[in-house]
């Protein structure tokens, strides 16, 4: 299976100042001390962050079980590698225009 994608980074977002990893792992830290259990990573593209693989072992650390939802273009052999021993899921959403593309 081929894919022609172009990864682009929403426009919404233009000149907006994302979370650092530190800020991110704050909050999920306060989330998971009230019960949360359950972190969904989605909506663009997450793997477009070059510290998701970071991110998500912070999650693990925190005892939270992340699902990363991904259009796994950047699902290279060495990044499933890293995730591999980590307690969390992957989930590749397939979408297209074209109902003869699936």
């Amino acid at each position: 299976m081929q894919f022609r994608v172009r990864l682009l980074r929403s426009p919404v977002n233009l000149g907006r100042p994302e979370m650092t990893r530190e800020q991110i792992f704050s909050m999920f830290e306060k989330l998971a001390r009230n019960g949360i259990l359950f972190v969904f990573l989605q909506g663009g593209e997450p793997t477009l962050r070059d510290d998701i693989a970071d991110i998500l072992e912070d999650l693990c650390v925190l005892g939270l079980f992340p699902v990363l939802i991904t259009n796994g273009t950047r699902l290279t052999e060495a990044f499933v590698r890293r995730l591999a021993p980590l307690r969390m899921h992957v989930s590749v959403s397939l979408d297209s225009l074209d109902s003869g593309a699936l």
